[in-house]
């Protein structure tokens, strides 16, 4: 089996038991996240209506530019490890109270907003946590064999999260979907301080901080980088363009399929089946 394993996926020996780790993890954040996001936007659309979206994707943008500051200023001073089992433990609560909302039916138009806009923070922060977790984990030479492996885990995610949403919400109702989400968060933990014990631990202190500096001084220099670069520049500019085309067609798609499914518990299963098949 290991060498199956080695020849297809070109893990090594004592490499195999850390990237499934590795793997499992990031699936499960991608599996929340595709668990999430539908059932929010679908509460969102069919309650405010898609002409609300665009002040989201403001409220979206200015928040999760103050958010990157605080949060790059916590990972200079605490443990990445402490704050990212913090911010699992938050994201779970705060899914959890959602979960209790829905239940209860008590959901007005400030709560709409402020879990359409913290989904959005979730899938930026848990998956750049990962990645900086994993940049710790695995070194360069590492990273460029198994990072596609792991990767896998995220793309696979992705399908599972939708399809598993789209079979309950249409089934039982929103909240139970959200209410796993949480539950699935809560089993991250432990998937964390296992590959801390196995890996990270044993790095002195020099290596542990030198790779969140670097971290850190990459996101210091990153605008100077790129405004004397017209390579990046280009590049940045391409990718400004696709996201405005991306919130178009996705502002279009959401008010065509909620003036077609009125229902949120069937839009939440709708999006959740496209979100996996786009996958």
């Amino acid at each position: 089996m290991r060498k199956l394993i080695h020849k297809t996926f070109g893990l090594r020996d004592g490499e195999i038991f850390i990237s499934f780790l590795m793997q499992l993890y990031i699936f499960i954040i991608i599996t929340v996240l595709l668990i999430v996001k539908p059932t929010v936007n679908a509460l969102f659309v069919s309650q405010l209506g898609a002409d609300n979206l665009p002040y989201g994707y403001l409220l979206v943008a200015f928040i999760a530019v103050a958010t990157t500051y605080f949060y790059s200023k916590a990972i200079r001073n605490f443990s990445l490890v402490k704050i990212t089992v913090l911010s699992l433990v938050v994201f779970s609560l705060v899914f959890t109270i959602l979960a209790v909302l829905l239940n209860f039916n008590f959901i007005n138009k400030f709560i709409l907003y402020f879990y359409y806009v913290f989904v959005s923070l979730f899938a930026v922060v848990a998956t750049s946590q990962f990645w900086i977790f994993a940049n710790m984990v695995f070194n360069a030479r590492e990273a460029k064999r198994i990072f596609g492996f792991i990767g896998a885990g995220a793309i696979a995610g992705g399908i599972f999260g939708g399809y598993l949403t789209s079979i309950i919400a249409s089934n039982f109702g929103k909240e139970y979907t959200v209410f796993l989400a949480s539950i699935l968060l809560l089993a991250c933990i432990p998937i964390l301080r296992k590959v801390y014990t196995l890996r990270i631990q044993y790095l002195n202190t020099f290596k542990r901080k030198q790779v969140i500096a670097n971290q850190d001084q990459l996101e210091k220099s990153s605008l100077k980088l790129i405004s004397k670069s017209k390579h990046l520049s280009y590049l940045a500019f391409i990718t400004g363009i696709s996201v405005i085309v991306a919130k178009l067609v996705d502002f279009q798609f959401s008010d065509f399929a909620n003036k077609a499914i009125p229902n949120s518990d069937e839009l939440a299963a709708f999006f959740g089946f496209w979100f996996s098949t786009f996958n």
